[in-house]
C-alpha cells in the first residue's frame, strides 16, 4: 500500500498544473491556519508561517511552483496581516520585500540541495549498474575467477590468503564451497606453499604470472594467470584459474604409450625408422642401423638419399612414393 501511494505521488508531481496547485494550495492553507491563530498571536510576524508554504511547495513541486508560493505568500500576507492590521502601504512593502528575500534564498537552498541530492542519486545509480555489469561479466566467464587478500608476515614472506571474491564456477572447479572471507590454510591446511609463494611475489612486485602447477590437497591441477589488483598496499590478487587434472592424465598417459613405443622400437630386432615428408630421417632404432652400416648419430635429422646413396635410394624410392 505504501509503495503504491509513492508511485501515485510521483505520477500526481511530474504533471506541471498539479505541482502549481498544489503549491497555492499549500499557500492557502497556511493563509487559513494564520487567521485562526490571530486571537491568540496577534497579527505580528505576518510572514512566518508562510516560510514553511514556500520550503514545502519547493522541496516537493520545484522551483516554479515554490516561486509561485512566494509571490501568492507576498499578496495574501502583506494584504491581511499588514495594511488590515493598520500599517501604512511604505511598511507593508517593506516587510514584504524582506519576506521576497529571505523566500528567494530558501528556494535557492532548496534547489542547490534538491539538485546535489539528485546528483548523488544518479552516481549510486551508475555504481550499482556498474557493479551490475561487472557481476554480470564475473559470473559469465567460464573459467574460476577470485580476488584474494596476500596475508604476510612481519618479514613480508606470503603465510596465508583469504578469498575476497569468487565467481560462479569457482566451487565447480575448486571443490570449495562458501569460500568468501576464508582463508586457504583454514579450508585446506595441506596445501602447497608454492601457491602462497607465487602469489605472495605478485602482490608485493604487481608482475603478473602465467602457470600450471598442482594442488595435491584438492586433488587437482590447474592452469592460472595471476595479477595484482587494486592498490599495492591492499595486497590483492586476482586469479583467473582452470582445472587441467584431465588433460594432465591423458598428458600423462600418451607419455607413457610414447616411452613404450620408443622403448619397442629401441629393442625390435626389425630395423625400423621414421622419415618426414620430405624424405629426411626423424627416428631409427639400432637394428636400422645396423642394416645401412652406419651410427644413429650418422642417420637420424639427415636425408635418406644422403645417408643411402643414391643408387640405393632410386630403388626404393618408388616404394617410398606409394607410402
Amino acid at each position: 500500500f505504501r509503495d503504491g501511494m509513492k508511485f501515485r505521488g510521483r505520477v500526481l508531481f511530474q504533471i506541471t498544473l498539479f505541482r502549481y496547485l498544489f503549491g497555492i494550495a499549500l499557500v492557502a492553507s497556511v493563509f487559513g491556519l494564520r487567521i485562526w491563530l490571530i486571537p491568540f498571536t496577534g497579527t505580528g510576524s505576518p510572514f512566518v508561517l508562510f516560510f514553511a508554504a514556500v520550503l514545502v511547495t519547493c522541496m516537493f513541486a520545484g522551483v516554479g511552483p515554490g516561486i509561485c508560493a512566494l509571490l501568492f505568500s507576498l499578496l495574501l500576507g502583506a494584504h491581511t496581516f499588514v495594511m488590515r492590521a493598520g500599517y501604512s502601504i511604505g511598511q507593508a512593502s517593506f516587510q514584504s520585500f524582506l519576506f521576497a528575500i529571505d523566500g528567494t534564498v530558501v528556494i535557492c537552498l532548496t534547489f542547490l540541495t534538491k539538485k546535489a541530492a539528485r546528483s548523488l542519486e544518479n552516481a549510486n545509480r551508475q555504481m550499482r549498474e556498474s557493479e551490475e555489469r561487472y557481476r554480470a561479466l564475473f559470473d559469465s566467464i567460464d573459467e574460476g575467477f577470485c580476488v584474494i587478500e596476500v596475508l604476510f608476515d612481519d618479514a613480508d614472506n606470503a603465510m596465508d590468503y583469504r578469498f575476497l571474491e569468487v565467481n560462479r564456477v569457482f566451487e565447480k572447479q575448486t571443490g570449495i564451497s562458501n569460500a568468501v572471507g576464508r582463508r586457504m590454510r583454514e579450508i585446506e591446511p595441506a596445501i602447497e606453499e608454492h601457491w602462497f609463494r607465487i602469489y605472495g611475489q605478485i602482490a608485493l612486485t604487481g608482475e603478473s604470472r602465467r602457470f600450471e602447477n598442482p594442488a595435491h590437497a584438492l586433488g587437482r591441477f590447474y592452469d592460472v594467470y595471476a595479477f595484482r589488483f587494486g592498490r599495492p598496499e591492499e595486497r590483492q590478487v586476482a586469479v583467473l584459474f582452470n582445472d587441467i587434472t584431465e588433460r594432465k592424465k591423458s598428458e600423462e598417459m600418451l607419455s607413457g604409450v610414447s616411452a613404450e613405443l620408443h622403448q619397442t622400437l629401441h629393442t625390435a630386432a626389425t630395423g625400423l625408422t621414421h622419415c618426414s615428408r620430405d624424405l629426411r630421417y626423424l627416428s631409427a632404432n639400432p637394428a636400422y642401423a645396423q642394416w645401412i652400416g652406419r651410427p644413429l648419430e650418422q642417420i637420424v635429422g639427415r636425408p635418406i638419399v644422403e645417408v643411402m646413396g643414391q643408387e640405393a635410394f632410386d630403388v626404393i624410392r618408388p616404394r617410398i612414393e606409394k607410402v
